[in-house]
Formats: structure tokens, sequence, C-alpha cells
């Protein structure tokens, strides 16, 4: 397993799909293109791991409120590193 699949198993399996802000960071630069979902208080967007810092920016300018960052509920990583209770 790469680092990058280490980080997507993380992320699925102890944090729900939720990124901080290193995780982000690090798939930004790794996985520049994988889709990650931004929420605030006034709505949502789909935007790239590389875009996200971006818009998160400009939303705090605008005054909206980041709630969170995570993969979005289709992502392939939430198939392959969740854990299925038997």
């Amino acid at each position: 397993m790469t680092a990058l699949e280490g980080l997507y198993a993380r992320t699925v399996q102890e944090h729900m799909g939720f990124f901080d802000e290193a995780g982000l960071a690090y798939v930004a630069a790794r996985d520049p293109f994988r889709p990650v979902l931004i929420r605030w208080h006034e709505g949502r967007a789909i935007v790239s791991a590389q875009d996200a810092r971006r818009f998160i920016e400009l939303g705090k300018r605008g005054g909206w409120v980041v709630r969170d960052v995570s993969l979005p509920a289709g992502d392939p990583a939430y198939r392959l590193y969740s854990r299925v209770a038997s």
C-alpha cells in the first residue's frame, strides 16, 4: 500500500471520510484531481483537491464558515477501504 492509499484508508476507516488540513494538503500534492467535498454553512461544492484550498480561502473572505472537507459519498475509497462488520 502506498502512502497515499494509506491516507485514504485512514481517512475512511478512522475519520469517516473527513480530511484534516495536513491530509488535504497531501492529497492536493499527490492526487491533485481527486474530487473533494467542501461544506460551508451556506452550501457545498465538489472541487478538485488542488483547488480546495483556494475555494476555502475565497469562502472565508466572503464570510462563509467551512464546516468540513471530505471525500464525496461515491468515492471509490469507501468501497476499497471500508471495514464491514461480519
